[in-house]
C-alpha cells in the first residue's frame, strides 16, 4: 500500500520511499532538513560522495561518537577515549590499538560506526584500518610493586635515586 491509496477507514498509509521521493522534490530548507532525516533512517551511503575531510573533523567525531556509546558500552567507550585514528592519504583512517581484545571490540561496531561517518563526512570510500600498535605493547608495563614504581620515578627524576641513596632509604 502506498501513500496514495486509501485504506478502508479512509486514513492513507506513509511510505518512507514515497516520502523521501517526496521531500526531495521540494527544495525548501525545512524538507532538506527532512530529506536528510529520512535519508539517515535509510542509512543511504551515495557512492559518489568524495568530500575532502580534515584529521579535526575526524576528531571531532570521534569524540561524539564515544560519548554516545558512553552508557552502552563502557569498554568500547574508554577505548574511544584513549585512541585517536590517524587520517592516512585522502579516506583511510588507521587506529592503533593496545591489542587483539581492543581490535575485537572495535570490529564488532566497525560497520555502523563507519557507515555513520560515511554519512556525517559525506564521504564513500573512507576506510578504517584497526592495528595492534608495536609501541603500545612492547611499551613500559605497569608498576605494581613499591620497588617497580620507584624504579619508575627515578626514570622519570634521578635525583630521587640519589635521595635515597644519601639517605639510606629502603623499601618496607
Amino acid at each position: 500500500m502506498t501513500a496514495s491509496q486509501p485504506t478502508g477507514t479512509g486514513l492513507k498509509s506513509i511510505s518512507l520511499k514515497n516520502l523521501a521521493k517526496r521531500v526531495q522534490s521540494i527544495p525548501d530548507s525545512r524538507t532538506t532538513t527532512a530529506a536528510k532525516k529520512v535519508e539517515e533512517v535509510l542509512d543511504v551511503i551515495d557512492p559518489s560522495w568524495n568530500e575532502s575531510f580534515t584529521q579535526e573533523k575526524v576528531d571531532e567525531l570521534w569524540r561524539k561518537y564515544a560519548a554516545s556509546i558512553q552508557r552502552g558500552n563502557p569498554r568500547l567507550h574508554s577505548i574511544f577515549m584513549n585512541h585517536q585514528p590517524k587520517l592516512k592519504g585522502k579516506h583511510d583512517l588507521v587506529l592503533y590499538v593496545k591489542n587483539q581484545t581492543q581490535v575485537a571490540e572495535i570490529q564488532k561496531v566497525r560497520v555502523t560506526f563507519l557507515s555513520a561517518m560515511k554519512r556525517k563526512l559525506r564521504n564513500a570510500q573512507l576506510q578504517l584500518m584497526v592495528e595492534v600498535s608495536t609501541e603500545a605493547s612492547e611499551g613500559k608495563q605497569k608498576a605494581y610493586t613499591a620497588v617497580d614504581k620507584f624504579k619508575l620515578m627515578v626514570e622519570k627524576n634521578p635525583v630521587l635515586g640519589e635521595l635515597k641513596k644519601q639517605f639510606g632509604l629502603d623499601f618496607e
